[in-house]
């Protein structure tokens, strides 16, 4: 009773502190989000289903944002390729939801999400809101403090659900014998994203503190930045999830290609360090990697947990009967490709383990040139900033961004996603800021080197950061 009166407080405070400033409102509620899930915060208000304190909140601070806007009129902010980019991928969100809701009946009989009302709910409600809370931090972003403060923010998202795991996951999994598996499913329960989720979004919080820290300098805070890297390093080893790991080793290849080429020396020796001192670690990375003693050859389908023989195939078949719009949302749900994975692994999931593969069967190629689109294009936009000289904001918000863009295209290989969900919240946030602050430099850096030329768009210090120029 306590914690909740706490809870339902501090959700007061921040909504009565947006008609002040909604900007530093919705950074504590993007914080908040990790407790969103928790047991002492109300599901329901007044009985009304979809309005709990989160909706609640983030419809004040919606409120206060545009009156902000009428206020003090403002360009967008970001070039019009990229708004058309963007409002394209929501109009994707937005086709495979009314293709579930015009057509409930094609869920499988007994599916507990069948109404009009419950589709609306968790195909259009629940995702949008997430990305529409990213999209307004990223347009609040109008001043480098801003810009710093949307990065923590962003920083102190993956940070608590990493002091989540930590708190309710005791750290013995990592040396134990056995019964490690356990604690993922502890992580569903307790905190409220699945262990593979929460594996890809405590990589992706480490790698944005190391792209980040040179922007506090003090002593102090470099002191809790290694802090909060070792609680985001533990969370991500307590999480057990392979796809995790190779994505902590992809994205750390990926900064060391680009730009932190001492990652190429101290990587290796820091990945044995970790392996000895978590043995479950590499227990968990050869979990049914041997020979099947029948064929006497390597069980590619257990190795992917059903993914290679079970989930693919049937979710193949279903893309190739419709290649270019695909299905729409919960195609596994709706298609034949149902009882086919139901036949062989007992349930089916709302999508095939593969962010591709989910977009593909759900979207078609149309769907996939958008989402990559707006992918790469934030990619594009991190890296010109990653490769600034001189400015420790852009090199932060750059690092940022692509610790989220190649952290979320890696991990997409194998159980994460690429459509809107509460695991994509900071992952937004952070492809927003760096696309908009991208757009808002003006002025040209010298050449770096003699051997290099580096042209890139910096802000005026202490200056607002407009938008791109005509």
């Amino acid at each position: 009773m306590i914690r909740q009166s706490i809870l339902i407080i501090f959700i007061i405070g921040i909504t009565a502190y947006a008609f002040r400033d909604w900007f530093i409102s919705l950074a504590a509620l993007i914080i908040f989000t990790v407790m969103s899930q928790n047991d002492d915060m109300p599901r329901t208000m007044m009985g009304i289903q979809g309005l709990n304190p989160w909706n609640m909140t983030i419809a004040v601070i919606t409120i206060c944002w545009a009156f902000d806007r009428l206020r003090n009129p403002r360009p967008i902010g970001i070039p019009a390729g990229a708004a058309i980019v963007a409002l394209l991928y929501i109009l994707v969100v937005f086709v495979n939801y009314i293709r579930v809701a015009v057509d409930t009946g094609s869920l499988p009989p007994g599916y507990p999400i069948r109404s009009f009302l419950d589709v609306t709910t968790e195909l259009w409600i629940n995702p949008m809101k997430y990305m529409w809370a990213a999209l307004m931090l990223a347009d609040g972003c109008t001043t480098r403090e801003r810009v710093k403060i949307a990065l923590a923010t962003t920083i102190l998202l993956g940070l608590g659900y990493g002091a989540l795991v930590v708190k309710n996951i005791s750290l013995s999994y990592l040396i134990s014998a056995d019964g490690y598996m356990s604690a993922r499913q502890r992580i569903d329960k307790l905190i409220g994203l699945h262990a593979n989720d929460m594996g890809k979004v405590l990589v992706m919080t480490f790698w944005s503190i190391f792209a980040a820290h040179r922007l506090w300098p003090q002593a102090r805070y470099k002191i809790m930045a290694i802090g909060a890297g070792l609680i985001c390093l533990l969370g991500t080893g307590l999480c057990f999830s392979r796809a995790g790991y190779v994505t902590f080793v992809g994205v750390g290849f990926v900064f060391a290609c680009l730009r932190f080429r001492k990652l190429l020396l101290i990587g290796p020796v820091a990945l044995v360090i970790m392996i000895i001192a978590m043995p479950n670690i590499a227990d968990r990375m050869l979990m049914d990697v041997q020979e099947n003693e029948g064929t006497g050859e390597m069980d590619l389908n257990a190795v992917t947990a059903g993914r290679t023989g079970n989930l693919w195939p049937p979710t193949i078949e279903e893309i190739r009967k419709s290649p270019l719009i695909g299905h729409g949302g919960w195609a596994l749900l709706r298609t034949d490709a149902y009882e086919a994975i139901k036949d062989t692994e007992g349930a089916v999931p709302t999508n095939p383990h593969n962010g591709f593969l989910d977009v593909m069967v759900n979207s078609g190629a149309i769907g996939m040139i958008i989402v990559l689109g707006v992918f790469l294009g934030s990619g594009v936009a991190s890296l010109l900033l990653l490769l600034s000289r001189t400015d420790p904001i852009a090199i932060a918000a750059g690092g940022v961004g692509m610790a989220h863009v190649s952290g979320c295209l890696i991990n997409a290989l194998s159980g994460g996603v690429l459509m809107p969900c509460q695991s994509m919240l900071g992952t937004y946030a952070a492809m927003g800021i760096a696309v908009h602050m991208w757009a808002g430099r003006h002025t040209k850096l010298r050449p770096a080197s003699p051997r290099r030329r580096v042209w890139i768009r910096v802000p005026v210090v202490h200056q607002p950061i407009p938008g791109r120029q005509a």
